[in-house]
């Protein structure tokens, strides 16, 4: 099994618009897993806080951001924080 990280274009620009579709229905990227191509989605969202995260610590480490795909990434609000919230804190506001 080899991993394949999209990092030729035309793979990261059709994966992007996927995700900047998603985004403008619903004002996120917490893409669920039952969203069509959401595993898909979800893995290539990690894959890019990783890749935006070495992009922020600098240090000489190559990314697969560059400039231009930051700026789309910036332009739907998205974040390299990984989520923190539990799901006790979920039902907390279900119930609330």
């Amino acid at each position: 099994f080899t991993w394949r990280i999209p990092t030729d274009p035309v793979d990261w620009n059709v994966m992007f618009e996927q995700v900047r579709t998603f985004f403008s229905e619903v004002g996120h990227c917490d893409i669920p897993l039952d969203y069509p191509n959401g595993q898909r989605l979800r893995s290539w969202i990690g894959t890019q806080k990783q890749q935006y995260r070495v992009l922020l610590e600098g240090q000489g480490k190559h990314t697969t951001i560059n400039e231009q795909r930051q700026e789309a990434l910036e332009s739907i609000n998205f974040t390299p924080a990984v989520s923190r919230v539990t799901w006790k804190d979920r039902y907390d506001q279900l119930q609330s």
